[in-house]
């Protein structure tokens, strides 16, 4: 018997396919019926939807709460800890690739890459010359917050330019 799971925000083709392996799933934003909430076991839901103890109330068989990412300040601990109700998350899932784009519009931002774009689609360049930027490199750099993202990101940037890495954390 495979269980039956509610996915509650629209994800990516592949994912819902990933899970429609092992469970029998439905898509909320795809029912046009009225929901039977009882007859799930699992939901499947993203940081940014709203989990609480209202929704979670129609649930009368809910074994799991999913959480499609890292964040679950949206699920109401409290009512599934009473419930017995587990709570899942992909704890890490972007750490790299927030760290990555975090150090891309640092690098961005010093050079002004979107400035210097912009300067030669309107052809300012056969005009005057475009300004100086400033370089990254031995310059210090701080970071608030040295959870996994800042730890993340301050291995990139002591591999890259910098002399110093500043941090404040709790």
């Amino acid at each position: 018997m495979k269980y039956n799971i509610l996915i509650t925000d629209i994800l990516i083709k592949d994912f819902v396919d990933v899970y429609k392996k092992d469970f029998s799933v439905d898509c909320l934003w795809k029912l046009k019926r009225k929901i039977d909430f009882n007859k799930y076991q699992g939901i499947v839901v993203t940081g940014g939807f709203k989990t609480d103890k209202k929704f979670l109330k129609k649930f009368k068989n809910l074994k799991i709460v999913s959480v499609f990412g890292v964040g679950y300040d949206g699920v109401d601990l409290n009512y599934c800890k009473n419930n017995k109700i587990v709570i899942t998350n992909t704890p890490k899932v972007l750490t790299d690739d927030v760290a990555d784009l975090a150090l891309g519009l640092m690098m961005s931002l010093s050079r002004r890459i979107n400035e210097a774009h912009n300067f030669i689609l309107k052809k300012k360049w056969s005009k005057k010359p475009f300004e100086l930027t400033t370089s990254l490199t031995n310059k210090t750099v701080g970071i608030v917050g040295m959870g996994e993202i800042g730890k993340a990101f301050s291995k990139r940037v002591k591999s890259t330019f910098y002399e110093n890495c500043l941090f404040w954390t709790k």
